[in-house]
């Protein structure tokens, strides 16, 4: 909770980010824990700190370049993830989506059009008996 609270801000998400020899390590730490207990809901608060985290454009592009939208994707598309981390990791990549036009050659290499959709369908309930042949691939595993 106190760590949300402190990155609601702008403030709060430059301190957390820190500097020099220890920026990003508190987010990388924060987002490795988050994919590690993913069926843990101790750390679902990992995802709104990273959400919030993701409000900085240094902090995009550190997660652009470090793949964490491959990272998201993989734990969107999981049937097994809880509606709190879901809210909160579409933040994120909403967030992170933002800097598309700089790095869309990395998004498209990822395949992140691909992975959104997988997300919109399962979002949005499309049912299996609802989706052309062609997509049933893209469901949740």
């Amino acid at each position: 909770m106190f760590l949300n609270n402190l990155t609601a801000d702008e403030l709060g998400q430059k301190h957390l980010m820190g500097e020099d020899k220890t920026q990003f390590i508190i987010l990388e730490s924060i987002f490795g824990m988050q994919c590690y207990f993913n069926k843990n809901t101790v750390f679902d608060f990992a995802s709104n700190v990273v959400a919030n985290m993701a409000c900085l454009a240094d902090c995009r592009k550190f997660m652009v370049d470090h793949m964490y939208i491959e990272a998201i994707v993989v734990q969107l598309v999981s049937k097994y993830l809880n509606a709190h981390r879901r809210k909160f990791l579409i933040t994120c990549l909403r967030n992170i989506l933002f800097e598309y036009k700089k790095f869309e050659k990395q998004f498209l290499e990822l395949n992140v059009p691909r992975g959104i959709c997988k997300v919109l369908i399962d979002e949005q309930g499309l049912l299996k008996d609802n989706l052309h042949e062609d997509w049933h691939k893209h469901e949740a595993k």
